[in-house]
């Protein structure tokens, strides 16, 4: 599975989505020794030492707490129903509560407000060839063709002569929450495929990894997953597709909101 360019980015002024790729931040809990995995040593720029270690009441002691982290390009992983969810509860109170009154004037107001969906999570985009796994690194084929578990691949986007974002893979592994006035900026968005991609990889991660699932439906098939699709005739079931065309029925990939109707602006974004 190959990923092109003019397949994956999408262009256009909308509010934040998942997939959204910004430039700003991420950090971690580390341990007393600051170990971390080699393609987090680009990343690994800020060191943060806080409460120290203290006796808890069960004899033990509480860790110290050791925040590691710094700039990156990071990818937004959360669910674009999460990015407005105490928008869309505002916005459905206050239709309520003003049924005269243009709800896209109501949607309006309360996107001026500051203290709505100020919080989201984030994935580092990073080098492929910076992963290891045992001290090896991963094949780059597999890698960036997305048969590694916990990597979404990026293809390069660039404007003219310059090369935005460079080949990388997203390391869904490694997620940060960070507050929606945190970053710089952003600098794309993707198409409707990739957020599929996308949360079809978050799902593989997260819900699919055990041996009910994923593991075993590709040891029974001897074949990968390569793509999955929702059903035509049954919106609740998605299609998996291995290699040798065989099609599974499994579950619903979780869909974009309506693009209808009172929405959030373009204007929240950095």
């Amino acid at each position: 599975m190959r990923v092109f360019s003019q397949e994956f980015y999408s262009g256009g002024n909308t509010p934040l989505q998942q997939g959204d790729i910004l430039l700003g931040s991420v950090a971690r809990i580390a341990s007393e020794d600051k170990w971390g995995l080699r393609q987090w040593s680009a990343i690994d720029s800020v060191l943060h030492e806080g409460m120290p270690s203290l006796p808890s009441s069960g004899g033990s002691n509480c860790p110290a707490l050791i925040l590691v982290g710094g700039r990156a390009l990071t990818m937004i992983t959360t669910h674009d129903c999460g990015l407005d969810k105490e928008f869309n509860v505002v916005l459905r109170q206050s239709i309520k509560d003003n049924p005269g009154l243009d709800q896209n004037k109501l949607a309006q107001q309360i996107d001026a407000r500051n203290d709505l969906d100020r919080f989201f999570q984030v994935s580092p985009l990073i080098d492929p060839a910076t992963i290891f796994i045992g001290g090896k690194m991963v094949n780059q084929d597999n890698l960036l063709s997305g048969k590694i578990i916990g990597y979404l691949p990026v293809p390069e986007f660039q404007i003219g002569d310059k090369i935005v974002i460079p080949r990388c893979v997203v390391d869904l592994t490694y997620r940060t929450t960070v507050d929606k006035f945190s970053y710089e900026r952003r600098l794309t968005s993707i198409s409707e495929s990739a957020r599929q991609s996308l949360r079809y990889g978050l799902m593989k991660l997260d819900s699919l990894r055990s041996t009910s699932a994923l593991n075993q439906l590709n040891d029974i098939f001897g074949q990968s997953v390569v793509s999955a699709k929702i059903s035509k005739k049954n919106p609740l079931l998605i299609l998996l597709e291995f290699e040798n065309g065989t099609i599974i029925e499994l579950l619903k990939t979780p869909a974009s909101p309506d693009p209808n109707g009172p929405a959030r602006s373009k204007e929240n974004v950095s």
